[in-house]
């Protein structure tokens, strides 16, 4: 499946946001790109009860509130007993776009991270990003989720001044595809590679 013609009538999704506002917004537009299910719930608590009993090809899950509460729904899924299940991507969408919250995300497992105020446009990228780009799954002691070996620029660290403790999103997007913890293995694999021969 293409990027650029994304086709999501036979995907299931789980909508899991507290803000009825918001959730309305995220709602409308998956509706309107033709996502062939769209499961909304207001809990991590429903959330994840819903998604051991059911299956789903992407969640949508936002931060919820000050405690960061979504997160617990990313760890539930990546730490889960179901093969397939742990596998599915799961995008966080959030107002806190801190460091830590982003660097924490990413260490649980998350797949994209999406952040808010959205537009339609960042909701078709992201998901069509988490459906349909095929990316190895990393399974291990310290990690499980997808595997981060994907550039999309170097990030200088610079941000705007107004906002010096939360990072755009194209610094988001930029962060998550370079991080230390992962850019080590990144390095290992190409050292494998060129040991062997390829």
């Amino acid at each position: 499946m293409s990027l650029r013609d994304p086709k999501f009538e036979d995907k299931k999704v789980l909508l899991v946001d507290d803000d009825v506002y918001l959730g309305k917004i995220i709602k409308s537009v998956l509706d309107i790109l033709d996502v062939g299910s769209v499961t909304w719930v207001k809990s991590v608590r429903e959330g994840i009860k819903l998604y051991s009993q059911k299956p789903f090809d992407c969640v949508f899950v936002d931060c919820l509130k000050e405690d960061r509460e979504g997160l617990q729904l990313l760890q539930a899924v990546r730490r889960g007993t179901d093969a397939e299940k742990i596998r599915v991507p799961v995008i966080l969408c959030t107002a806190f776009t801190e460091k830590q919250t982003v660097f924490q995300a990413r260490d649980f497992g998350v797949t994209e991270i999406l952040a808010k105020p959205v537009s339609p446009e960042q909701i078709l990228e992201k998901l069509a990003s988490a459906l349909f780009r095929e990316r190895e799954f990393v399974q291990g002691a310290g990690y499980i989720g997808p595997d981060r070996r994907r550039r999309r620029g170097d990030w200088d660290g610079k941000e705007d001044r107004r906002q010096s403790s939360r990072l755009t999103q194209t610094n988001i997007d930029q962060f998550m595809g370079d991080h230390p913890k992962f850019n080590k293995v990144e390095a290992a694999s190409d050292a494998g590679e060129a040991a062997n021969g390829r």
